[in-house]
């Protein structure tokens, strides 16, 4: 979670405004969602796509010619009381850009949504996504109880239409969302431009996991108590009780699909569009502006330093040396971005713990040795006050072993 939002922000995403829209479907829907991966993904594409064709359309009416829109989508498989809930989260440019002759790019603010506007795009994708349903395969549903717990109400799951329903007339909702036959919209949270704090925390928040270790707990009895994050609406409940098999099969429901990507990339984002690359260089490297310490040297080798001598002994490169020519003629090899981020920056980033400082001197640590070598190892633990040796294994004991707290009666 954190590292995908560190990612995103280092390396994606220019410094702009971003709206979230958060895309949800009726209670029905969803376990169709859930059961084909290729329909969630083809429902994600229609939403994606009609926001864009507003995105266009009104930059075309504002004289805007050959708008370029951008969004990143997060699907997420989960609701707040662990319930199979699929629904899309996506971090669209607030405005679209326009590329000029030279390949640069150039960003306009648009207007937010209005409710009329935000009613109209739900009907629309509604109605395609219905249609994407109807063409798609009949799924059989078991008897068993088993994939009950992917849907909220086994009842409503098993409805299938043959044909797009008819959105039946409704009032728009007020503010930034609408709620039309099951279908929710909602574009109500905004990022400015200079926010970046903010919006790493928006995306750590639709990257997030389905629940958080510190809101489980075991009860008396050995049921999973879940704690909810807030009293829910409808009942006031604030936990929920489960065997531990159920909580299992319940989490397990959770889980995204195997072998799908997690985050999405759709219009100037995504990996085959033409100014991909003049996106990205908008984006500010974030090692320019926050260089790491670097760590503190002595201003002059120490004698007895090993690597002096060794300095010593080699002779410096001649002016002359075909090898120092060439070395002049070319430019230092760019390092590669690292795929992941190092452990030590995650921490320091997301917790502020920076491992890399000593408690003592408030000195840059690094490391000075791997040590591989038996004998330098036992005499480093030795030196240290730590057991050579390691210890025996010993046999296992027959069952109770009361002293733990899974020992049966």
């Amino acid at each position: 979670m954190s590292e995908v939002a560190a990612k995103l922000c280092d390396e994606r995403l220019p410094p702009i405004p971003y709206r979230q829209w958060v895309m949800s479907f009726p209670r029905w829907v969803r376990i169709q969602l859930l059961r084909d991966k290729q329909l969630f993904a083809e429902a994600t594409r229609v939403f994606i796509r009609r926001v864009f064709a507003w995105q266009r359309k009104q930059a075309r009416a504002l004289g805007i010619d050959g708008p370029l829109c951008g969004a990143i989508a997060i699907p997420q498989f989960f609701g707040g009381r662990m319930n199979a809930n699929p629904h899309i989260h996506a971090l669209f440019c607030d405005g679209v850009f326009t590329q000029g002759e030279d390949g640069a790019l150039r960003f306009h603010r648009q207007f937010a949504p209005t409710a009329e506007e935000l009613y109209a795009l739900t009907i629309q994708i509604g109605k395609r996504v219905l249609g994407a349903l109807s063409k798609a395969r009949e799924l059989d549903l078991p008897e068993d109880d088993d994939q009950a717990l992917l849907s909220h109400d086994r009842a409503a799951a098993t409805g299938w239409p043959s044909a797009p329903q008819a959105f039946a007339p409704t009032t728009p909702s007020p503010g930034l969302s609408a709620f039309v036959e099951g279908f929710s919209l909602h574009a109500g949270v905004l990022v400015e431009a200079d926010d970046r704090a903010a919006l790493e925390r928006l995306i750590r928040y639709t990257a997030r996991f389905p629940l958080a270790e510190d809101r489980l707990s075991v009860a008396p009895d050995g049921r999973v108590v879940v704690r909810l994050k807030r009293p829910w609406p409808t009942t006031g409940e604030t936990e929920l009780l489960f065997e531990p098999v159920e909580f299992l099969r319940k989490l397990v429901a959770l889980l995204p699909p195997p072998r799908t990507h997690r985050v999405r990339y759709f219009g100037i984002f995504a990996s085959h569009a033409k100014a991909h690359h003049a996106v990205r260089a908008l984006v500010p490297r974030p090692e320019a502006a926050t260089p790491e310490p670097a760590s503190p040297e002595p201003a002059s080798p120490c004698a007895h330093d090993p690597r002096s001598a060794a300095a010593d002994d080699q002779e410096a490169p001649c002016a002359h040396d075909p090898r120092s020519a060439a070395a002049d003629d070319q430019e230092a090899p760019r390092a590669p971005r690292p795929t992941r981020i190092a452990w030590a920056k995650l921490l320091r980033r997301v917790f502020q713990i920076d491992v890399e400082t000593c408690p003592r001197c408030a000195g840059r640590m690094k490391i000075v040795a791997a040590l591989t070598d038996p004998a330098e190892v036992r005499r480093y633990l030795s030196h240290v006050g730590l057991p050579t040796a390691a210890p025996e294994p010993m046999p296992a004991r027959a069952p109770p072993q009361t002293e733990w707290t899974f020992a049966g009666p």
